[in-house]
Parts: structure tokens; sequence; C-alpha cells
């Protein structure tokens, strides 16, 4: 996906700026375009239209997902960008998509003359178009046609997790001096060491079977089936982070949850979160749950690990002391 520097560099070329009366934003956080594109459940075969779409970032991870994109662009020279972009692996309509007629793309291969038509073949169709103001996620903005967004996303996330009340290890990850790192090498290289680090936290999350739930910032949380994934997933992140300048802390509990629409919610889940506030200098914290599973588990690849004991701990919210466990506090 297109960076910010990316998306820059190809507008210098042309002597491009953004154009305000078009009120030009172009989108570049990989994150919120993978939210998104998850949010639309776009896949193989989908027909999408794409009206402004700039210089092509969103349609690039459409197009990842094996979409056919009809992309309406009423800037020429974006028009022209994405001509040299992506050739014909879209289909690109110069001019105002409304004025020129196309805005049964959005529904149907056939040709409305206009929207009075388009109206109607929608009525004829029953369609559901599924909307969401990305900015924040919330399903208060979506609006009536934007349920079947909130389906979507709950369905897969209960399709993963198996039921909607169930066992998993939860584990939150996230970045360690990051505002420093910021002050120094300021906020647009910061954007790309950011979306370097995203990249390799989704890595990471394939390699081990968990479920991306939601971001905060940077910070991530994460589902898994057993504790050894949580915590094979929070040890490989921490030792390649994306970036050599980032360290990354983790908390990691495994206990019953609730699939909730689009979360994952429960004690378990306030648990984990509440032990990563003891991992404020780094290192893999977890709790007694999950270190009793490893050691159930007795995996070749713990061998090498030691573990220090952090007992009668207090979590906030959570009556009593708490054994914790980490590991790798110095990286």
């Amino acid at each position: 996906m297109q960076t910010l520097s990316e998306i820059r560099a190809l507008l210098a070329e042309r002597g491009l700026r953004p154009r305000h009366r078009l009120g030009q934003n172009f989108l570049h956080d990989k994150n919120q375009i993978t939210r998104l594109v998850d949010a639309a459940d776009v896949g193989s075969g989908d027909l999408v239209l794409e009206v402004g779409p700039g210089t092509g970032a969103l349609t690039e991870a459409l197009l990842e997902r094996g979409a056919e994109i009809v992309a309406c662009e009423i800037d020429r020279d974006l028009a022209g960008i994405l001509r040299d972009r992506l050739g014909d692996r879209i289909s690109l309509v110069e001019g105002d998509c409304l004025a020129v007629g196309r805005v049964e793309l959005m529904f149907t291969r056939s040709e409305v003359r206009d929207r009075e038509e388009a109206r109607a073949l929608l009525a004829r169709a029953q369609v559901e178009i599924p909307t969401m103001d990305y900015r924040d996620g919330s399903r208060s903005n979506l609006g009536v046609t934007g349920e079947s967004t909130v389906r979507s996303r709950q369905h897969r996330i209960r399709q993963w997790a198996g039921a909607e009340h169930v066992t998993l290890a939860v584990v939150f990850t996230d970045l360690i001096a990051s505002v420093a790192l910021t002050d120094a090498i300021g906020n647009e290289a910061m954007e790309d060491v950011r979306r370097i680090h995203f990249d390799a936290v989704r890595r990471a999350v394939n390699d081990h079977a968990g479920y991306e739930i939601k971001t905060n910032g940077d910070s991530f949380m994460v589902g898994f089936h057993t504790a050894v994934n949580a915590v094979g997933f929070a040890l490989d992140l921490q030792a390649a982070p994306g970036d050599d300048r980032l360290r990354v802390r983790a908390a990691a509990h495994i206990g019953p949850v609730v699939v909730a629409e689009d979360d994952v919610q429960g004690a378990a889940v306030c648990y984990a979160a509440r032990i990563l506030d003891h991992a404020r200098k780094g290192g893999v914290w977890v709790s007694r749950e999950v270190k009793g599973h490893l050691d159930q588990e007795k995996a070749a690849w713990q061998r090498v690990l030691t573990w220090r004991h952090h007992p009668q701990r207090e979590l906030r919210g959570f009556p009593g002391q708490h054994d914790l466990w980490s590991v790798n506090e110095d990286l």
C-alpha cells in the first residue's frame, strides 16, 4: 500500500498539489485502509465502484482482495496517475460520476439514464449498501444501511472464535517510547515506521493463527485459541517489530470471553489490559493461567526462556493480589 511519502512523490513528479475546491484528502493510513476493506467485506469477483480514488491507495487494497473495480475520478491529472499505475487492472471513468451517468455501476453492469432510473433499479433488486464512518468506526454513525457491515464483521469474528461464549487467550501489545521516537525523527518518518510495524504485527498474527480484534493508536488487541500461540506471537513480535528502533511490550491472559458484535469483551480482556500496566519497561508479561498452560505444553522453544516471577501484584479493578510472570524485559 502507498505511504504518505510515496503519495507526495507521485504528486511532485507531475507538479500537482491537493485541490481543495474538490475536497481532496489522500487516504494513506494503512490501518484505516484495512479497516475500510474489512468492513466492506469485499471478496474475489465483487464489483466495486470507487468514487474519487485519488492516487489509488484504497484501489490497490481492493485489488489485492480480488475485487473488480470501476474507479471514477473527476480530477484528470489524478486519473492519469491511476492509468499509469494500474492500467487495465481497473475500469477508469474520468469525470463527475453522477454527471456522466455511471451511478449504476455501483449496483449493476447495466446502463441507466438518470438517478431516478438508478433508484428504481435499486428498489427492484432490494440492494443494501453497507457504509461506515472509518474515522471512529462507531455503530451509531453507520446508519440503517450500515447494519450489514456490523453483521459481516460480527460473523467473521464469531466464525473464527467458534461461538459467542468461548475461552480465548487475549494479547495486548504497545510500543515503548514511541512519542520520543516521533519527536526525534518527525511525524512523517514515524508514520512510515508505524506502518511497517503494523505489517509486522499482522504477519505475526497470521503466523500464530490469531485474530486481530482492534487497534488503538500503537496498541493491538489480538485473540488466540491457545496460550502457547499467544505467547509465541508476542515473543516473535518483540524480536521483529518491523524497525530496529522500536521496542514492544505485551501482556497475555486466557479466560472466558463474549464475542459481542464486532468486539471481544469480558473480565479476561480487562485482566490482560491490566497486566500490560505492569510492562511499562518492556517484556512479555503473562497471567498465572497463561504460565500454567505453557508449563503443561512443554514446547521445545520454551526451554530457552528465563521467566521471572512477580508475586502479589495488584491489578486495578480486580480484588486481591495476583501472580504474574515476565520474560525478555531487557529487550
